[in-house]
């Protein structure tokens, strides 16, 4: 079973905090029958995920929060990560949209990386029309996917030590280099 994970920062009155609002987060989770499910949490540490997953042992696809990986240790339990590294699964529009804001900076190079997304997502549109799910839908992707996704992180490898860092382009490149291997899990 996979769900997809993500949150927004939303502001939340607060009599206690010294401005009378602070940041919560309101985390969605989305099925594969199209059922959501919401859970607000005050802050972003990884408890609350950790509590609202506590018995979903299937994969969560999502962006790269730094609470998944997170251990949860709770009295008179055992520990236990939050969403372990096998049933992460990681996001192409939360690796494309960096490139997008990069492209946008004028960086003509960001191009590059939203060509090879274009190309993916040609894939998913050929599965979609071929109505391919499970074992099929692995099998296309594999065979027409695979070699873009290797061609789109050789790219990136190669061009990471040419940038200048802390740039939009090279902000991107980053984040898709830290999330290849959830990314491949797809």
């Amino acid at each position: 079973y996979v769900i997809g994970g993500d949150d927004t920062g939303i502001r939340v009155l607060d009599r206690d905090h010294e401005a009378g609002v602070k940041r919560g987060h309101l985390f969605a989770y989305v099925g594969d029958q199209r059922l959501v499910a919401f859970d607000y949490t005050p802050d972003w540490s990884a408890k609350g995920p950790g509590k609202f997953l506590e018995h979903f042992t299937g994969f969560v696809q999502s962006d790269g929060y730094k609470g998944w990986p997170a251990i949860i240790e709770e009295e008179g339990k055992p520990k236990r990560m939050v969403v372990p590294y096998e049933r992460r699964l990681g996001c192409a529009m939360h690796i494309r949209r960096p490139f997008e804001a990069a492209a946008t900076a004028r960086d003509a190079r960001a191009a590059i990386a939203l060509t090879y997304f274009k190309s993916i997502y040609a894939v998913e549109r050929i599965c979609n029309v071929d109505d391919l799910v499970g074992e099929a839908r692995y099998h296309k992707r594999r065979e027409l996917s695979l070699p873009v996704v290797d061609d789109l992180f050789k790219w990136m490898a190669d061009l990471q030590p040419k940038l200048i860092p802390s740039t939009p382009i090279a902000d991107a490149v980053r984040y898709a280099l830290n999330q290849e291997a959830a990314f491949r899990r797809c």
